[in-house]
């Protein structure tokens, strides 16, 4: 089904996974995000390709591969608190394709 939400890049779903701390992974047919302490951050290295699986190895990390055979390894580090909970604080979101 196509999805329509602010933040997401639009198309259809193709891969949806929730990493260990709580974010979810969204791959669409134009590109990825992820949904981190309710707030969309796009992938923009994936604009444009089709997101066909995501794995989630270790909590705020995701590695992605596109139906073309690009692999992004996406991490979440955040500006966290001693008195920030698991899925709070601020995320500064990091991209690599390998």
């Amino acid at each position: 089904n196509a999805i329509n939400v602010q933040g997401l890049p639009p198309g259809r779903g193709s891969a949806l996974q929730v990493d260990g701390a709580g974010a979810l992974w969204i791959g669409t047919d134009n590109g990825a995000a992820s949904s981190w302490n309710g707030k969309l951050d796009t992938v923009p290295e994936t604009a444009g390709k089709v997101i066909s699986a995501i794995i989630t190895p270790q909590p705020n990390r995701a590695i992605m591969v596109s139906e073309g055979g690009q692999i992004f390894d996406c991490q979440v580090k955040s500006a966290a608190t001693s008195e920030t909970r698991p899925g709070e604080g601020t995320p500064n979101l990091t991209f690599n394709n390998t």
